[in-house]
């Protein structure tokens, strides 16, 4: 019978979190963005267009997985040395020339979200889903170790002043329950 009710308790609780079915990545070709930036210094250029094409992943991965299951992107996995290593970010081009009526320069990448660089969100989506499940049960099993070891006392307590201090007995048993409740929801 135990056993039921913890297999029950653990199913409610990985049923609780969405899937990741729709979070894996899809063997869709994505199409090729270009991200661009002015500055009237070379440096300035790259420094706007990086900006820019990061900000374009990012928001492609808020769309692919924030909306459906509510994994942000840590700021890791949007550094552009990273980005540059998986392929994303492509032909780097710096033009001079008279852009929006000042001279300057004009820094533009291709952006394209490869197969590697998934491969790799997922793997953190996954290490994510799984810490924040660990959590959850560690949280859970806590709570029901600390309501046993309280109801256990109080019986032992009860049973040694026999029956002259159950009220008091029964306010400190809901008092530490209920303390041992707050820390539990204040943790993660």
């Amino acid at each position: 019978m135990r056993t039921l009710f913890f297999s029950l308790l653990a199913g409610l609780v990985l049923a609780g979190s969405p899937s990741l079915a729709s979070a894996q990545p899809a063997d869709e070709t994505t199409k090729t963005v270009t991200a661009s930036g002015f500055g009237r210094d070379p440096e300035k250029a790259d420094e706007r267009a990086l900006e820019d094409a990061v900000s374009k992943v990012a928001e492609y991965l808020r769309t692919r997985y924030e909306e459906p299951i509510g994994w942000t992107a840590p700021e890791a996995l949007l550094q552009p040395e990273l980005l540059r290593r998986k392929g994303v970010l492509r032909d780097p081009k710096t033009t001079q020339g008279s852009f929006a009526g000042e001279n300057g320069f004009k820094a533009t990448y291709k952006v394209a979200i490869t197969r590697d660089y998934l491969d790799l969100v997922h793997q953190e989506v996954r290490e994510e889903r799984i810490q924040s499940r660990q959590l959850a049960l560690a949280k859970v099993l806590g709570g029901l170790v600390v309501l046993l070891v309280v109801v256990g006392g109080y019986l032992r307590l009860e049973e040694a002043t026999r029956g002259y201090y159950t009220a008091l007995l029964r306010i400190t048993a809901l008092g530490v329950l209920g303390l041992v409740l707050l820390v539990l929801l204040m943790i993660g």
